[in-house]
């Protein structure tokens, strides 16, 4: 069986956003600064971009590490332990309860209705 676990085409477009935000936050300094406007408003645009910044740096070096933690890599190692132990399961009469979720069966249910694991 097939799992879905992190990957790098969603980190490495994070990434990119992230660099757009540094700029959205280049701008609004820039004009915070120039306008005349209160110092908070140019103090959230110095913050903004040294969270984009390292919100970028993140991104990109999650997009090339080996082990990385973001979205979407389909792998075939996360389900092979537990289906496994499926195959150690035989089913008695008095079997009215998922022995994998714990939900009660159907009679004569060859699939469990909530977690649909294949009851033997």
């Amino acid at each position: 069986m097939r799992s879905i676990k992190p990957g790098r085409g969603p980190s490495f477009q994070s990434g990119i956003s992230s660099v757009f935000a540094v700029l959205f936050g280049l701008l609004w300094t820039l004009m915070a600064a120039q306008s005349g406007a209160p110092i908070f408003f140019t103090l959230f645009g110095v913050l903004f971009m040294l969270l984009a910044v390292s919100n970028a740096i993140y991104h990109f070096r999650n997009a090339k590490k080996k082990n990385r933690d973001s979205l979407y890599d389909i792998t075939d190692s996360a389900f092979e332990e537990r289906e496994s132990t499926h195959d150690a399961f035989v089913p008695t009469p008095e079997a009215h309860y998922c022995p994998y979720c714990g939900t009660p069966l159907v009679d004569g249910a060859r699939y469990c209705q909530n977690c649909g694991q294949k009851i033997r």
